[in-house]
């Protein structure tokens, strides 16, 4: 007896186009702020920190920005936070300048681990003159400038902040803009000293995930699976209502 092939309802496509499109869209990471802040106020450095370099490190009340801690760091010892994946955000921190300090850096890391976007402050009587800066990105490397945009710079706490948004990257000292470069997304975020003595204070961090290229594919299909669903439904309604 010869076998007919089994027909497969209306009902029966809908259902699988419906169920593959709630999937697809499943699997699209929807992008998720996240934020992130540390005063230094506790017993012992928070272990969302990665510690290294060849100088030394410790919590002190030597100094604070606000509390009654800080996180002071020495001859090119670097503070690195863990990997957020590709993100866009802004990160922030006060750092204190003081005779004894050569340079202070905040950077964001690439996938591969090394610069992407970078704010270096040199104050004190090493090797810089004080009140310059300097600024690094992949389409230009590292450019220096004299001055923070202040009358008298003076011993004190400075913030260095890098807003990395989709449109552009905006370096900035105490609110006000120092440079403007490319938009590109980040992965890491790092501070921390050359020479001397740094102390940070008041970090924080706020970030919103990049999607794949992947996922925005996931997407696109789950798209047109889903509009296929609509419009394979809307036909099945007009044959049920001649």
């Amino acid at each position: 007896m010869k076998m007919k092939p089994m027909k497969t309802s209306n009902k029966t496509k809908l259902f699988s186009l419906n169920k593959l499109a709630v999937l697809v869209f499943t699997l699209v990471p929807l992008s998720l702020a996240g934020t992130f802040s540390d005063g230094f106020e506790g017993s012992v450095v928070d272990p969302f920190w990665t510690l290294e370099g060849g100088g030394t490190d410790a919590l002190t009340t030597a100094h604070a920005h606000s509390g009654t801690q800080s996180l002071t760091t020495s001859t090119l010892r670097w503070a690195t936070t863990n990997s957020f994946g590709p993100s866009y955000g802004t990160a922030s921190v006060w750092v204190y300048a003081s005779d004894t300090t050569s340079t202070f850096q905040l950077q964001l890391f690439n996938s591969g681990g090394t610069t992407l976007f970078a704010i270096m402050m040199n104050y004190g009587g090493f090797d810089f003159f004080d009140g310059n800066f300097y600024t690094y990105a992949p389409s230009t490397g590292w450019s220096g400038s004299t001055g923070y945009g202040l009358s008298n710079p003076g011993p004190g706490w400075f913030q260095l902040s890098i807003d990395a948004n989709p449109v552009a990257t905006i370096m900035k000292i105490n609110g006000n803009t120092v440079q403007t470069y490319e938009a590109a997304p980040f992965y890491a975020v790092q501070m921390g000293t050359h020479l001397g003595t740094g102390y940070f204070d008041d970090f924080s961090i706020t970030t919103e995930d990049v999607p794949e290229p992947s996922a925005c594919a996931l997407f696109c299909g789950g798209l047109l699976c889903l509009l296929a669903w609509r419009r394979t439904r809307n036909l099945a309604e007009g044959r049920r209502g001649r």
